[in-house]
């Protein structure tokens, strides 16, 4: 009876460890596409430059690492769950407490240091707004990042459009065009304009049209970037964290099943002999 207990027991662990790497191998590949997606399809790294390039890039180079890592873990997690081999199983065993420790600092980490992140962003933002901002069709990296986070996120300025009142941008242009802000901070609805319109100074008359409305009644973003972004931020890195806690806890209940499995395989050895 108790041989037929020990059988169960190790092939209930088993298919745990199958199945819960299966989903990690699948969220691992779900976690690719997104950074893929928030790259190309939101325009993450021409928003990058007012938020700290290298910040991004590093972020963005450990979100994909940990992609990586993950796709790893749970390759070997399905592997020793298929082949019960005892040397895969400690190689797991051991990538499994990896990911609990990382995740676990990971976590700790961002949430001790929000405000000194929140602090460097406005910073960035302040200088790349005040200094290097030049019209809304240019192609220098901090113009094409501005046009492109106020056009994508619905938003202006550092805090609100004021902020552009102290820029070398309306300094040199929109002071002379009575233009207390940039045309990527209007609102367009029902208008078929597209970033690359904004971006390469090509529209219709209707939308040229659209713009002067924008300045002549008030029809632009009133909401600040930097919040905009932190709020933006600040949900992708809760859905993270929250991943996060779950991961951690079935990579510990997966621990115990690994251990579970390699003390059967070494008791059968032992009962071989």
């Amino acid at each position: 009876m108790a041989g037929c207990v020990d059988w169960i027991e190790k092939w209930v662990a088993r298919v745990f460890i199958l199945i819960v790497n299966a989903i990690v191998l699948l969220g691992s590949i779900a976690l690719l596409v997104g950074i893929l997606y928030s790259v190309l399809g939101l325009n993450i790294d021409n928003m990058a430059d007012i938020m700290g390039s290298s910040v991004m890039s590093s972020l963005t180079y450990v979100i994909l690492g940990l992609a990586v890592f993950l796709f790893v873990v749970g390759l070997f997690g399905v592997l020793s769950a298929l082949y019960m081999k005892t040397w895969l199983l400690m190689i797991f065993s051991v990538l499994t407490m990896v990911v609990v420790l990382s995740f676990g600092s990971a976590i700790a980490l961002y949430f001790m240091y929000t405000n000194v992140i929140q602090t460097h962003l406005r910073e960035q933002m302040q200088d790349s707004l005040k200094y290097n901002y030049t019209s809304e069709s240019a192609t220098n990296t901090d113009s094409v990042a501005w046009n492109t986070i106020q056009f994508e996120i619905e938003c202006c300025g550092i805090d609100s459009y004021t902020n552009w009142n102290t820029s070398a941008w309306y300094t040199n242009t929109g002071k002379n065009l009575s233009h207390p802000f940039p045309y990527t901070c209007c609102k367009f609805s029902g208008n078929s304009f597209s970033l690359s319109d904004l971006l390469s100074n090509s529209f219709s008359a209707t939308n040229a049209a659209a713009i002067n409305d924008c300045y002549n009644n008030d029809s632009f973003y009133t909401t600040g970037c930097k919040d905009s972004l932190v709020s933006l931020l600040s949900r992708y890195m809760y859905a993270v964290a929250a991943g996060g806690v779950f991961l951690i806890v079935f990579q510990l209940l997966i621990l115990m099943a690994t251990c579970h499995l390699i003390n059967a395989d070494r008791d059968e050895e032992e009962e071989g002999k």
